[in-house]
């Protein structure tokens, strides 16, 4: 339960709530005395999950990671950016990944990541819409790993021939 004392709004986020659920809701929360306070009706619709990137791709060369897909329908109507987060080690699957760093955040079909150290990398595409106080994200769909070599530094030895070498 969150702590609202004091708060005269909140926001209230549904999760996993089907096209049956929709209909009049009320909240019933309890004041500071124990008793019982109603919101107001408020109607609840359930949308359509938002559409997901299509068939990402990652390529690394050197320290560089390329990455290429495409769009779904709908930008600006259904959805409004590509969201990308880059993790190491691991699948980055939810949005809000502390572990995890945002790479990209537009409306393009590519991008390039650069300045990589050795390691792996996943990276998890999502597409979102900012619909007011909230934003709704898609499902990810997830490129990797991605791996970045070490690179072996040899040192270099210049040998001159002499008399006795060819």
């Amino acid at each position: 339960f969150a702590d609202l004392r004091g708060k005269t709004d909140a926001t209230l986020l549904l999760t996993n709530v089907r096209k049956d659920d929709e209909g009049l809701y009320r909240v019933r929360v309890y004041n500071n005395y124990g008793d019982e306070v109603y919101s107001e009706a408020t109607r609840l619709e359930v949308t359509d999950p938002l559409p997901k990137v299509i068939e990402p791709d990652s390529i690394a060369v050197n320290k560089t990671v390329y990455h290429f897909w495409n769009n779904p329908e709908g930008q600006g109507e259904i959805w409004d950016k590509v969201y990308v987060i880059r993790k190491e080690g691991s699948e980055p699957l939810v949005v809000d990944d502390d572990s995890a760093s945002v790479v990209y955040d537009g409306t393009g079909t590519s991008f390039i990541d650069t300045n990589l150290d050795e390691g792996i990398y996943y990276y998890a595409f999502y597409t979102y819409k900012d619909i007011g106080n909230n934003v709704v994200y898609s499902g990810p769909e997830v490129a990797g790993p991605v791996e970045i070599p070490a690179k072996y530094n040899k040192e270099c030895v210049t040998v001159k021939a002499g008399p006795d070498q060819p």
